[in-house]
């Protein structure tokens, strides 16, 4: 199947112009600290203390103002409203693979990776500022954020309440990113789950499987191609909207962990994560992330998973178990 490549229409632009890992499988997280620290002085120059996977729109509008880059994660139609000036847009698809039922998987070629996030300007020890539609978006800025640190970008983030929430911070203008960036991949397999993985786990009692997915799509809807419907056995219902607002900001963090509780997460728990492509689970995966769980992200997710053989990747039909 063809997708529109945004990202390539940018490359060819910019050239016009001229444009100037062996993780164990369930590791250790340390909770994140309260406030964000990042600091940056120049081009290359890397974050001074702590680690945070969100942050507040006047801790991004800092980071902004200090040279971070900010990548615009929003779907291509909304490219045409920028307040932001040189904020860079930024698809997902452009970095998975195309063929179907593998499209939420990441491309397999680190050297292609590298290239085509060093032509965006992205820097390792620069901060990656990601915004996305909080309100009307699948949770684009949290796959953004998810891959880039599976691939090894130890600064990256995303701005809760997303592009308007930035915006309404005072940030116009992001500093112009260089005509090319200097990151390397350097992959990190503690937030990825495979399909063969979550298949010999799916059942055990040491690890909760959360479907990022809307209850419809939990019973059995297959609204997005996936070849057939229904959720992994013992999964539990948990759509990632229920952690944000009307507005697109995250609901208050009690809220969130009373929420996981009911559904038997406690901060010691093992997480895995899926959704349709690995979009919406990859939000979650950045919003449990930042919160110290250990969690990671099945990014074949439905697509590929229903497209198995069901004797050994089997399906449930209807309503949380």
């Amino acid at each position: 199947m063809s997708r529109p490549r945004p990202l390539a229409t940018f490359l060819a632009l910019a050239a016009v112009f001229s444009i100037g890992a062996g993780a164990a499988l369930w590791p250790q997280v340390t909770p994140r600290s309260k406030v964000a620290n990042f600091s940056i002085a120049a081009r290359g120059a890397t974050v001074m203390e702590g680690d945070r996977w969100i942050v507040s729109p006047p801790d991004a509008a800092r980071l902004v103002a200090e040279g971070a880059i900010v990548l615009d994660a929003r779907p291509s139609g909304l490219f045409v409203r920028r307040e932001i000036a040189n904020a860079v847009p930024f698809d997902w698809t452009e970095f998975a693979r195309t063929d179907f039922p593998h499209q939420g998987q990441l491309l397999a070629d680190d050297t292609l990776l590298a290239q085509k996030l060093q032509a965006l300007g992205i820097d390792r020890g620069r901060p990656a500022i990601v915004v996305g539609d909080a309100t009307a978006g699948w949770g684009q800025d949290g796959r953004a954020v998810w891959m880039l640190r599976t691939l090894g970008h130890e600064h990256a983030v995303m701005v809760d309440g997303g592009y308007d929430a930035l915006v309404a911070a005072g940030v116009t203008a992001a500093a112009m990113p260089p005509a090319i960036g200097n990151f390397t991949v350097q992959r990190r397999s503690q937030w990825t789950i495979e399909r063969d993985t979550l298949q010999a786990r799916f059942d055990s009692a040491d690890v909760v499987v959360l479907d990022a997915r809307t209850s419809a799509e939990y019973s059995g809807a297959t609204p997005h191609r996936e070849r057939l419907g229904g959720h992994v056995p013992g999964a539990r219902s948990l759509h990632y909207r229920e952690f944000l607002t009307e507005s697109g900001k995250l609901v208050p963090e009690a809220e969130i962990r009373e929420r996981l509780e009911e559904v038997g997460i406690v901060p010691s728990t093992p997480i895995a994560t899926y959704c349709t492509g690995g979009v919406r689970s990859a939000w979650l995966t950045v919003v449990l992330a930042d919160l110290g769980y250990t969690v990671q992200n099945y990014a074949g997710s439905m697509w590929e998973w229903s497209a198995a053989p069901a004797a050994e990747y089997p399906l449930v039909r209807g309503k949380d178990e």
